[in-house]
């Protein structure tokens, strides 16, 4: 379940994709002594996880940007993996045909993005008269692409009125009326859309016209009509029957195949792992309310006081031998926070809000994050601070429950943003329900009463050992819970300290896919997630109009101080490059090394100029860290 939103009394709920997070990586073995099924596991997940994480943008750069994460992803794989497996054959198979169909679009790709400049030219010439760009009368005769985009969003100030007032005048004189047309003419022109741009320069070549307009209109419909040969060749170049639909065939039968082995792993590891210490306490004594907190140079942003979930108490044996505790929850709790609040069921009663936090019940603790999975909606943290033997552990069964079997749901689900400890009982309906190619392995479906605020809190056997995490509801019926089966939780909490690795391609995936979103009207919110938090700035309370525009103009939209954070970056960055005219839809990222260990370089080329873009692996994902 997703993270409780107070919104008027009602709690939110959304319905998990089972692709949350991000994983830090995997070593070769999940564990010294793990079973033979589950050697190279963790490279495995690993390319599993990698091949299904879609590109943040659509279009062209979206496509380009999917096969460069899939050829990296493909590459550091064959770099991992042993050699003589019938897997790593399959896997060089793929990498040979992602690498034609690659090669073959980027000779398609770069006709394209000469054709959108050239667009881009034929249009400030048809719609200018007198020096006057039609698009923008707030900007003065003569101004440059950099001025045009600025007076843009100044139209409401009194100079930008009385500079509209002044161009008006010229360009209703007659002899602006060639220009007028050619304006209405291409009033619903997206150059994104081959139907359109073709439709379009048709039309314009139709029309009559003399002199300079006649020049400027069919330099027009020619750019427009060379721009839609260019995005029907690279949309067939794309078609299956041109060998994309051989990529699709091979990389569906190698996550089948991955799939299959990593069900065979989780079906072989039978007993509890030898770091993890049991115990046979109640599970009001295992099971704790999970808060995210955040630090405080994010205090700006707005924040949301019913951002709350469960999550288990673990006793772990590092490898020194000593005892830790740590906390599994859903990683749709934390809300991007690397840090979380711990509270106990009694601690949970009164919240730390209310009056003085002094006077609150039971104990809180700090805990932070280790490990963010994408093969499961799972994220593992550690405890601070804690004495040896100040909190339990709760134990795992490994073995698989019956269908029927009776199971008990713990957590905190709440009244608005008061959480309360809640134990309800149900049965197995389904012991192994499948969702395709959501998250890795199957769900318990049970009907155990859960609600917002249960997300990450236990399933419970009858002899109190954890059967799973619970994690889906689905609403608008009764009874249908998911919860994520505890062999999963063991493979999570064993890799917990592991790194992920990126290649160059992988900074090259996501540089296109930035530079591309940079250029939609409504970019998708998984952009954002990619924008660090390093480019944040605490300082900036107030923004400007454009800021306003291009941050909401993002979805879907994220909730707290993080989502805020990155969303506002994002924003300051895009005024950025508007103010040098913006990049055009298809962009290439070119010159793409690595600097030094998790940190890779890229350039772009704006309307105006160039920028290098750093991209640093920030605890095992790759974001946009600078923009020089």
């Amino acid at each position: 379940m997703r993270r409780l939103r107070v919104a008027g009394g009602v709690a939110l709920l959304g319905v998990v994709s089972g692709c949350a997070g991000t994983p830090r990586a995997a070593s070769a073995r999940t564990s010294q002594g793990a079973p033979d099924a589950c050697v190279d596991i963790g490279p495995l997940l690993d390319l599993r996880a990698d091949l299904l994480d879609s590109a943040p943008v659509g279009g062209e750069a979206g496509q380009l940007a999917l096969l460069d994460n899939q050829q990296a992803a493909l590459a550091l794989f064959e770099q991992r993996f042993r050699k003589g497996d019938e897997l790593r054959t399959q896997v060089l198979a793929v990498a040979g045909v992602l690498a034609q169909q690659r090669g073959a679009l980027e000779k398609v790709a770069r006709q394209l993005e000469a054709t959108y400049a050239a667009v881009d030219v034929a249009l400030d010439a048809a719609l200018s008269c007198q020096g006057v760009d039609l698009r923008v009368l707030e900007a003065r005769p003569g101004a440059s692409r950099l001025e045009r985009a600025s007076a843009a969003f100044t139209a409401s100030n009194t100079e930008a009125k009385a500079q509209r007032a002044r161009n008006r005048s010229i360009v209703d004189g007659s002899a602006c009326a060639p220009g007028r047309r050619l304006l209405a003419a291409v009033g619903s022109l997206d150059v994104t859309s081959k139907v359109s741009t073709a439709a379009v320069g048709e039309h314009l070549a139709e029309m009559s016209m003399d002199g300079k307009a006649l020049v400027a209109k069919n330099e027009l419909s020619s750019a427009l009509l060379a721009h839609s040969a260019s995005l029907r060749a690279f949309a067939a170049t794309a078609e299956p029957e041109n060998g994309a639909g051989v990529a699709r065939t091979m990389l569906a039968a190698l996550l089948e195949r991955l799939e299959r082995r990593g069900r065979t792993c989780l079906e072989s590891i039978t007993e509890p792992a030898a770091q993890i210490v049991p115990s046979d306490r109640a599970p009001r004594q295992v099971t704790v309310l999970v808060r995210p907190k955040w630090p405080a140079r994010y205090a700006g942003a707005a924040t949301d006081t019913g951002v709350f979930g469960s999550g288990i108490l673990v006793r772990w044996r590092n490898p020194t031998g000593a005892i830790e505790t740590r906390v599994v929850t859903n990683a749709h709790v934390l809300a991007g926070a690397d840090e979380a609040e711990i509270v106990d069921a009694d601690g949970a009663a009164v919240p730390a809000t209310d009056g003085d936090p002094k006077k609150a019940l039971g104990k809180r603790w700090n805990a932070t994050v280790l490990r963010v999975s994408s093969d499961d909606d799972l994220a593992i943290l550690r405890v601070d601070g804690l004495t040896p033997g100040a909190l339990h552990g709760l134990g795992l069964r490994l073995s698989p429950p019956r269908e029927d079997e009776a199971v008990v749901a713990a957590g905190f689900p709440g009244i608005g943003a008061r959480p309360s400890f809640q134990l309800s009982r149900g049965t197995i309906s389904n012991a192994s329900f499948r969702t395709g190619t959501g998250a890795f392995g199957a769900y318990l479906q049970h009907t155990a009463a859960i609600d917002p605020g249960n997300s990450g809190g236990p399933l419970l056997d009858g002899e109190g050992r954890l059967l799973g995490i619970n994690t889906i509801k689905v609403m608008g019926r009764e009874s249908v819970g998911f919860a994520i089966p505890a062999v999963r939780v063991q493979v999570a909490l064993l890799r917990a300290g592991d790194l992920r690795q990126f290649l160059p391609g992988h900074a090259a995936a996501l540089c296109t896919a930035f530079v591309g979103a940079m250029a939609m009207s409504a970019p998708h919110g998984a952009i954002v997630e990619r924008i660090s938090l390093g480019l944040h700035d605490p300082d900036v309370r107030t923004v400007g109009a454009r800021t306003v525009a291009y941050r909401d103009a993002v979805t879907p939209r994220g909730e707290g101080p993080i989502w805020d954070a990155r969303l506002g970056a994002y924003a300051r960055l895009r005024a950025r490059l508007e103010d040098e005219g913006g990049v055009a839809p298809l962009t290439a990222c070119s010159d793409v090394h690595a600097l030094r260990a998790r940190s890779f370089e890229a350039t772009f080329r704006t309307r105006g100029g160039s920028h290098a873009l750093r991209i640093d692996d920030e605890e095992g994902t790759l974001r946009v860290a600078e923009m020089k």
